[in-house]
């Protein structure tokens, strides 16, 4: 009767299995691209744009009538102010 266990197998058993969890170790890393086999075809690149926007700020002056009476008066000054926007544009290689 033939042994179950001989050595040929014993040996084809463990390069099968370290093969197997080597290649299941790489796929799982993804050679760094996330879990893909290759670089992505693109990449994201900030993009900022500006959107302008108006305020109105209101000060009181001094002025004087026709008689040299002082009295308040309240001017309105506009500003144009920028607000970022920020977006991301895909980069095609």
């Amino acid at each position: 009767m033939k042994s179950l266990f001989t050595f040929k197998k014993i040996a084809f058993a463990a390069i099968a299995a370290a093969g197997l969890t080597f290649a299941s170790s790489s796929a799982d890393a993804g050679y760094g691209y996330g879990g893909y086999g290759h670089a992505p075809a693109y990449h994201l690149k900030k993009v900022v744009t500006y959107d302008y926007d108006y305020v109105t700020d209101y000060r009181y002056i001094t002025r004087y009538d026709h008689c040299g009476t002082p009295y308040q008066a309240k001017i309105a000054y506009t500003k144009k102010i920028a607000i970022p926007v920020v977006s991301y544009v895909k980069v095609w290689y």
